[in-house]
């Protein structure tokens, strides 16, 4: 645990466990955060005290401070609880901060000042109203830029759910409003005709609808209008206008508008889009508006979109769309294998893929519209900060720093900066995924994101075995090798390698470095070698040695022997009678001996009355002269006897 409050979701995408078992935190890579402010509720030193955050006083002793390349001195801080998210999962990792600004550009300018600045991740939950729905703009090609240089950009989807209508725009009803004409857009998809979209709001709701239709940015030639009306009759003709549609920061080159309206008391009102007729340009051929609510629209219910018979449409835009992105769904982490559900449930609210692109950044119009799969991932939310408002942190702004800190173990154990690719690092990630919904889905892309088995997958190459009896040596370069069927040698070397014996009986050697060795069917021998190592002999009599290092061994199943060798070392036998081997240089861990099962294996030269035995609660510790050389839970050091020991032991 790190801080007064860990994340969750540390549990749910078992990172917890990858730290653990892997020694990943991240040292090595750099972070970086662009959200609205990180301190302006000056919270941030209390946080390093406290743990949550790094600096000079936090008490455990990670103490490079967060790197704010800007702030913004007006903001609610959601940045900083960005950032305890991740220092949660990856404390080793630089962090950096840079608002987003006011304007696309300032946040294009933000992801450029922290590519400058080393970051190897960056991850964002920032929405913006201005971006048009079908072409890239300022965010999404700095984005490009970005991944060009080897940075893995992260976002969150957003938290819109499937709130936004998408037609083909269908000229119907002119009519005449202060001195200009237009057309109405006819909502009805079949025969008939509808000008108004019913809008049924509950007391104390809000719609806010970014309206873009289908023309490049600087190029728009249809100007189209949208107007929130009291009553379902025409403007000029005894409607009246609630709100009408505000060109988004005066750019009135680009084919978007925004109407807004909040409810007092529960009402409904009407949408009606038209055209202005002045132009002779032909109308556009597609309209589409998301709901920009942020889920404060909950309980409003759009005709053709969540009434009866409705179906939604994409919610997915601007950079959240772009194509060097990883967009990051949200799951609620009680509703999380972790926490008793599964398979995991989205949730509701998380904003959905979908959204075609229409144009080149330069836009022109494609041949084909461009359907990008996203979210590509989901992760959890609803998790624990210190940070004031964001106690308990819910929305894919929460999900979204999960996979920017997996990512960043990912990244420690292929070899450091720049060791993977965004193509790699995602299918990585979908790799291991929990899935939530059928593949090639718009909802949660391959499904909750699970650490240990994404890290698993980082690897920069694999080398794979035959039927045959094979002998397999790895380089200096993080490998998965994996011996497939027949009786193999496996060998790693210096990096992080994973090592599969398979079916047969196999040697594995995991070589220099922190190695994760699995030997599968068969009656294996497991060497960590040097570095802190995971060993699981699984089925068969196995053999596994730590050697140097602090390592775990897990026998599984069948009768095995497990020598933690030197180091601090954690051995589980699990299934089958088992034999727990101590070193007179190391301290063994012993997770489940059982009397009368189990036998306990003495270093060679050492007898049982050499020994002395010390109760320590439920635990027994057993100590050879001054040096305590192995720890043995739930047992009484009464029950133990010269026939629980085996001496003298050669070492595998």
């Amino acid at each position: 645990m790190v801080g007064r409050v860990t994340s969750e979701g540390d549990r749910v995408i078992r990172s917890n466990i990858a730290r653990k078992l892997f020694n990943l935190k991240g040292r090595g890579i750099k972070i970086g955060v662009i959200s609205d402010s990180f301190d302006a509720f000056d919270g941030a030193t209390s946080n390093i005290t406290e743990g949550d955050l790094p600096g000079r006083d936090n008490p455990d002793g990670y103490r490079k401070p967060v790197r704010v390349l800007r702030d913004l001195p007006s903001g609610i801080d959601e940045g900083r609880a960005l950032l305890q998210i991740i220092f949660d999962i990856a404390p080793e990792a630089e962090l950096l901060f840079h608002t987003t600004g006011e304007t696309e550009q300032d946040f294009a300018t933000a992801i450029r000042e922290l590519t400058k600045a080393g970051a190897d991740i960056i991850v964002d939950d920032i929405l913006f109203s201005t971006s048009t729905f079908f072409q890239d703009g300022a965010p999404a090609q700095a984005i490009a830029e970005a991944v060009n240089q080897n940075v893995v950009f992260v976002s969150a989807a957003g938290n819109n759910s499937n709130r936004s209508y998408q037609s083909d725009f269908r000229p119907s009803t002119t009519f005449t409003f202060r001195s200009t004409t237009y057309e109405a857009h006819d909502f009805d998809p079949a025969s008939g005709v509808d000008l108004f979209q019913d809008i049924q709001m509950p007391r104390s709701s809000l719609i806010d609808l970014l309206v873009n239709w289908d023309q490049p940015i600087g190029g728009v030639t249809s100007d189209l209008e949208a107007f929130i009306l009291e009553n379902p009759v025409l403007p000029g003709a005894g409607g009246t206008i609630l709100d009408d549609g505000t060109v988004l920061r005066r750019r009135t080159d680009d084919p978007s508008k925004r109407v807004a309206y909040a409810a007092s008391s529960r009402e409904t009102v009407y949408l009606l889009i038209a055209r202005k007729t002045d132009s002779q340009s032909p109308p556009p051929n597609l309209l589409k508006w998301i709901s920009f609510t942020n889920t404060a629209d909950n309980g409003v219910t759009y005709e053709y979109v969540n009434d009866r018979g409705g179906t939604g449409n994409s919610t997915i835009y601007g950079h959240q769309n772009a194509d060097g992105a990883i967009t990051v769904g949200a799951a609620s982490f009680r509703q999380t294998p972790a926490f008793g559900v599964n398979p995991p449930k989205l949730e509701t609210f998380s904003s959905v893929g979908g959204t075609p692109i229409l144009f080149d950044v330069q836009g022109n119009r494609l041949a084909t519209p461009e359907i990008r799969q996203k979210p590509e991932i989901t992760a959890p939310d609803r998790v624990s900060t210190t940070v004031l408002g964001f106690r308990s942190f819910p929305g894919t702004s929460a999900a979204a720093p999960h996979v920017a800190a997996a990512i960043a173990l990912m990244l420690q154990r292929a070899g450091g900066r720049k060791s993977l690719s965004r193509s790699q690092i995602l299918t990585a990630l979908q790799k291991g995924a929990i899935p939530i919904a059928p593949p090639g889905n718009f909802t949660s892309g391959a499904g909750l994101i699970q650490a240990d088995s994404a890290i698993l997958q980082a690897f920069q190459s694999e080398i794979l075995g035959s039927s045959s009896d094979d002998i397999l040596q790895g380089t200096d370069r993080a490998e998965n090798l994996s011996g497939l069927t027949g009786n193999d040698r496996l060998s790693g070397a210096g990096s992080f390698d994973a090592l599969f014996g398979n079916e047969g009986k196999d040697t594995l050697n995991g070589g220099a470095g922190n190695d994760y060795l699995l030997g599968g069917n068969g009656n294996d021998s497991l060497v960590g070698s040097n570095g802190d190592d995971f060993l699981l002999g699984s089925r068969g009599r196995d053999g596994l040695r730590g050697d140097r290092g602090n390592d775990e061994l897990r026998g599984n199943e069948d009768n095995d022997t497990l020598i933690g060798g030197r180091g601090e070392n954690r051995l589980t036998g699990a299934e089958g009678n088992d034999l727990f081997v101590f070193d007179r240089h190391g301290f063994a861990r012993v997770q489940d001996f059982q009397n009368g099962r189990d036998r306990l294996g003495l270093p060679r030269g050492v007898t049982f009355n050499q020994l002395d035995f010390d109760q320590r609660g439920r635990d027994t510790l057993i100590e050879l002269g001054n040096r305590t050389i192995a720890r043995l839970r739930g047992i009484a050091a009464s029950t133990l006897t010269p026939a629980d020991f085996r001496s003298p032991f050669s070492t595998i």
